[in-house]
């Protein structure tokens, strides 16, 4: 396609290669380093926890996950995420505090499933 200085076409796949390159290279290193985590402490909140919250007038239900597998849509949430940081290692009873966008909210822990 002539002079490879000039030709965009061939710049946007040396882009895009790169790109690519990076992403594996990212995928290469999760599967690395990643490990397996299983539950060790019965009736607290952990990693992979579901959590059933209530601040009185509304439940919430989510699920904690890493910050790869975060989807606040689908109720998963990352355990460096506020409320993730604020329920980790509290037990069913326990209330939680988080500051909002619309001012501190204060939840109470009802459920707990591992």
């Amino acid at each position: 396609m002539g002079d490879l200085s000039e030709n965009g076409a061939y710049t946007a796949a040396k882009s895009e290669l790169r790109d690519t390159d990076r992403k594996l290279r990212h995928l290469e290193r999760l599967l690395k380093y990643g490990e397996v985590v299983t539950s060790k402490n019965a009736g607290k909140v952990e990693f992979d926890s579901k959590v059933i919250l209530d601040n009185g007038s509304k439940k919430l239900n989510f699920h904690l996950v890493s910050g790869f597998e975060a989807d606040p849509i689908n109720g998963k949430l990352s355990v460096f995420s506020p409320l993730g940081k604020a329920v980790m290692n509290k037990t069913v009873g326990d209330k939680v505090s988080v500051s909002t966008p619309n001012g501190q909210m204060t939840y109470t822990i009802i459920s707990i499933l591992i």
